[in-house]
């Protein structure tokens, strides 16, 4: 009977020996992931001033602050202006209104976006709010025309020192229709501000990271998601100097935004931003190569709650194709 004891205790031991163990590592893990992102080596991009008038020009309601919610901080800090278009209706992807709520939906997100830009002192006269339909408004070629001529338009009311944009990296339609839009407008205008893109879905590439990130909610130490393009390319990327008190303001005004995944958005709030000069695209081939894992695909792994909102926007690259090969050729 004693022997018998003596053996469950001994399995116990090792049993929570083992839990420990694990936990130890997980946390050593993440520490090392946390390290290995920490020695990405940018250059700082240019403190903004009193004459900096930044655009950011963003597909969806939230989008601004994950493109460029630090150097929109440090602009309105330095007393600069920022002016805001979103490019998309804003009706899709809200999962966290109740069904029994009747509202509409754009409006709701309009809202939330006041009260999140709001929050740095930016005017809502500073805020421009276009009505191209979700997934599918700007993969039709007259609706594509139409909005390079109102992106144009828009940039020579503003007359911006600087524009920022969500780079074309296949994790949503609506973020590639918007940076080709973009590139279109200045290539056809030969509009010569400086454009910068930031990454918004890579990043996580390997299985490493993302078992470590499914693991984080259960360890003491979090996962710092330093953000990558999806692939290098000739142009300095850069970043921008943000203390501890501006990311936690970043967060607060993604808080706003409670139509959205909280979660989903905080994952980015205390990771650095990175941007780039516009890269010179060959928007007729696909963004991403295979090799590469991007979020939005991989979400699969986290169940089909999470699964839903990068799914949505699944078009078939020939649909998109047949946009800009149809622009280009105008």
């Amino acid at each position: 009977m004693r022997k018998k004891l003596r053996n469950r205790i001994r399995v116990i031991k090792l049993i929570v020996f083992a839990i420990v163990l694990i936990y130890v590592l997980m946390n050593l893990s993440i520490f090392i992931l946390n390290m290995h992102y920490k020695n990405f080596d940018y250059r700082y991009i240019p403190e903004p001033d009193s004459d900096t008038r930044a655009l950011i020009i963003a597909s969806h309601h939230d989008d601004e602050i994950l493109i460029a919610g630090g150097y929109m901080i440090k602009t309105m800090q330095n007393n600069g202006e920022v002016y805001v278009m979103f490019n998309i209706y804003g009706g899709a992807g809200l999962e966290n209104l109740s069904d029994k709520v009747t509202v509409n939906k754009s409006s709701w997100r309009e809202e939330e976006t006041v009260k999140a830009l709001g929050l740095i002192g930016i005017k809502e006269d500073n805020i421009l709010f276009l009505t191209n339909k979700d997934q599918t408004g700007l993969l039709d070629i007259d609706n594509m025309e139409r909005n390079i001529e109102d992106i144009v338009s828009l940039i020579k009311e503003i007359n911006p020192s600087i524009i920022f944009l969500a780079a074309y990296e296949g994790g949503h339609c609506d973020h590639d229709m918007t940076n080709f839009a973009v590139a279109s407008a200045i290539k056809k205008y030969n509009i010569t501000i400086p454009v910068y893109e930031s990454p918004e879905y890579t990043r996580y590439r390997s299985f490493y990271e993302e078992m470590l990130f499914r693991l984080e909610k259960f360890s003491i130490i979090k996962i710092r998601p330093y953000p990558r393009f999806l692939y290098n390319t000739e142009e300095e990327i850069v970043t921008i100097n943000m203390s501890k008190e501006d990311l936690e303001l970043k967060k607060k005004m993604l808080d706003q935004y409670e139509s959205q995944s909280i979660d989903l958005l905080r994952i980015t709030h205390n990771a650095p931003e990175i941007f780039r000069p516009l890269h010179e695209y060959n928007y007729s081939q696909p963004p991403y190569e295979h090799k590469d894992t991007l979020i939005y695909k991989i979400c699969k792994i986290r169940g089909k709650s999470n699964c839903e909102f990068f799914n949505v926007c699944r078009i078939p690259f020939e649909n998109i194709k047949t946009v800009i090969e149809g622009v280009n050729s105008q």
